[in-house]
């Protein structure tokens, strides 16, 4: 699901929150040594995507937030502000020595790290690990 998340609808923060679960809190963000990944350039991405990140000729940007039952993809473009929201038994994502790739069985985002992999590598294990724990604990 892709939301507009530029301005404040309790609606729309109400669904993400039900699909992906509420933000950790700061002493979990604290345990857990963040909860974001670094920024991201996209590359490629499916047309859904495609059409949000295309209205500027910038480069595009993209971060990743973990929740307790998913993810959050952040893409900025112009003066809006989307979350591609996706729960972790829907999430599948590969990272190969250049680049990052998320899906989530209708779209797909490729985008490589602007900074060192190691740390992309940390929170991608952070990601697995949550997404283990939650897929083994729903069956």
């Amino acid at each position: 699901m892709i939301f507009n998340v530029s301005y404040n609808d309790h609606k729309i923060k109400q669904q993400i929150n039900d699909t992906v679960g509420k933000p950790f809190g700061l002493i979990d963000r604290w345990r857990m040594k963040g909860i974001g990944s670094g920024r991201l350039i996209i590359f490629e991405c499916t047309e859904d995507l495609e059409m949000l990140i295309r209205k500027t000729n910038d480069t595009a940007y993209t971060n990743i937030e973990i929740r307790p039952k998913g993810i959050i993809v952040g893409i900025k473009s112009i003066r809006e502000t989307y979350a591609w929201v996706i729960p972790y038994y829907k999430l599948s994502i590969f990272k190969t020595a250049n680049y990052l790739a998320v899906y989530d069985g209708k779209n797909k985002l490729k985008a490589r790290p602007t900074n060192k992999t190691d740390k992309l590598n940390v929170f991608l294990q952070k990601v697995m690990g949550l997404k283990d724990k939650n897929v083994t604990s729903i069956s």
